[in-house]
C-alpha cells in the first residue's frame, strides 16, 4: 500500500481536539448544575400541587376535613417545613366528634 494513500489524525490535531472539548464540557457543566436543580425545584412543586389536588378531591369526595401536613418521618405531623415531605391523610376523628 502506498504510503501517500494513507490517512490519519496526527498528535496534534487529537491533543487540539481534546483542548476543545474540554473547554466547552468547562462551560457547559456549570449551567447543568443550575438546570438540575430547577428540575428537582419544579419537580416537588408538582408533587406538592397534586398531594394537595388530591386532598381537595378527597376532602369534597368524604365530605371530611383532609389534613396536608410537614412530616420528616412520614408517619407524624411534627414538622415546620415541607422540605423533608408531607402526609396527606383525611381527618376521621372530625368524624367521631360530631
Amino acid at each position: 500500500m502506498n504510503r501517500l494513500q494513507q490517512s490519519a489524525y496526527t498528535l496534534m490535531e487529537l491533543m487540539i481536539t481534546l483542548s476543545i472539548a474540554g473547554i466547552v464540557l468547562g462551560l457547559a457543566v456549570p449551567g447543568m448544575n443550575q438546570f438540575i436543580q430547577n428540575e428537582r425545584l419544579t419537580t416537588t412543586t408538582n408533587v406538592l400541587l397534586t398531594d394537595l389536588m388530591l386532598a381537595r378531591s378527597e376532602a369534597v369526595e368524604r365530605n371530611l376535613p383532609t389534613i396536608v401536613c410537614a412530616s420528616s418521618n412520614q408517619s407524624s405531623c411534627t414538622d415546620s417545613s415541607f422540605d423533608q415531605g408531607w402526609l396527606v391523610f383525611v381527618d376521621t376523628d372530625t368524624l367521631l366528634s360530631r
